[in-house]
């Protein structure tokens, strides 16, 4: 007798649930486009169910789009300095420029751009200047560069390794040319690509004010954010440390954690086509480049090779030869050591 019962219960319950969700949805929807519908937007409404961030990126993707808007925290928000599930989830698989939304721009506060060397970099302060003038905000690009990281590391290698193996495998001279190449080079490279970030937006009739800042790069863009009272925080999705799985750069996303302010993450025009299923280009080394390459210290190879690349690709070229990539090493300062001299 209980059973029938039971399951009239059970379908009244879901109806309830399922009508009130949808009625909710739709609340929220008349909200928004009111809204959006008085600044003389086009605007086109979508209904779906299932999961928020599941049906958000099968939308993206479905649709080609070329940005995605959320709020840092949903309904659900708690105070405890997280962001919400949905934008956490879809920031790290969006297949787009993803903005996450803290708080309402003001007219004359700061654009604030992550400079380092990399494409999703360079697209960040192209899209930058566009930001800038649709806010009327000045434009600010910094870079940061910190050695730090690989002299803790060398400390904790000489802890680590008995001391009759230290001068065997010739540790200390290994940290002199880390010294040499980390400590002063990357200095000079970032220099490099700083400028480099402000002839960029220059060229695009911008004008920006710079700053070279050492420490880590998640913190100090932080740290900038704050000072400077930005409206917005533009950055590459990755650096030039990216691999094969990762999903979002470990600074981008300890960025859009941390800050209190709009950040706007940027995909690469490469890494969009590649999200297209397109094949992305790849430069060929001419062994002479590839073996001058190999002499740079592995925490700093990937980046160089990735601003060799850059560059070349940008020239219209289609090969490294030790030529250029012995030009480029020593303009943009990565010939401070023997990693990449001549001789």
């Amino acid at each position: 007798m209980g059973t029938p019962f039971l399951n009239e219960l059970r379908h009244t319950h879901r109806s309830m649930i399922t009508d009130g969700l949808q009625a909710l949805s739709r609340g929220y929807m008349e909200a928004y486009l009111a809204g959006v519908k008085s600044a003389g937007v086009q605007v086109r409404e979508i209904n779906v169910e299932g999961r928020n961030y599941v049906k958000l990126l099968d939308i993206a993707r479905k649709e080609g789009v070329g940005l995605m808007v959320l709020g840092a925290y949903g309904t659900g928000k708690l105070d405890d300095g997280n962001m919400g599930s949905t934008v956490t989830r879809v920031l790290r698989h969006a297949p787009c420029d993803v903005l996450v939304v803290r708080d309402t721009p003001t007219s004359g506060s700061c654009v604030v751009v992550g400079v380092d060397g990399s494409e999703c970099a360079e697209t960040a302060a192209r899209k930058a200047v566009v930001w800038s003038r649709v806010l009327r905000s000045p434009l600010h690009l910094m870079a940061a560069y910190d050695p730090d990281f690989h002299t803790q590391l060398f400390r904790s290698m000489a802890c680590s390794v008995p001391a009759e193996r230290i001068e065997a495998i010739g540790l200390k001279r290994q940290e002199e040319v880390h010294d040499q190449i980390i400590n002063d080079g990357l200095r000079a490279l970032y220099s490099g690509f700083l400028e480099k970030a402000v002839q960029l937006t220059g060229s695009l009739g911008a004008t920006a004010t710079s700053g070279l800042v050492r420490g880590k790069a998640y913190r100090t863009l932080v740290d900038q954010t704050e000072e400077k009272k930005a409206c917005l925080t533009v950055v590459g999705r990755f650096g030039h440390h990216r691999e094969k799985d990762s999903w979002i750069g470990s600074n981008t996303e300890a960025l859009v954690r941390l800050t209190h302010g709009n950040v706007l993450v940027c995909m690469s025009e490469q890494d969009a086509e590649a999200d297209d299923g397109k094949e992305t280009s790849t430069l060929e080394w001419d062994s002479e480049a590839r073996a001058r390459l190999m002499r740079i210290p592995s925490p700093a190879r990937t980046m160089a090779k990735s601003v060799v690349e850059n560059e070349l690709k940008q020239r219209g070229e289609g090969r490294v030869t030790l030529e250029n990539f012995l030009e480029i090493a020593q303009r943009l300062g990565m010939g401070a050591g023997p990693g990449v001299r001549d001789g």
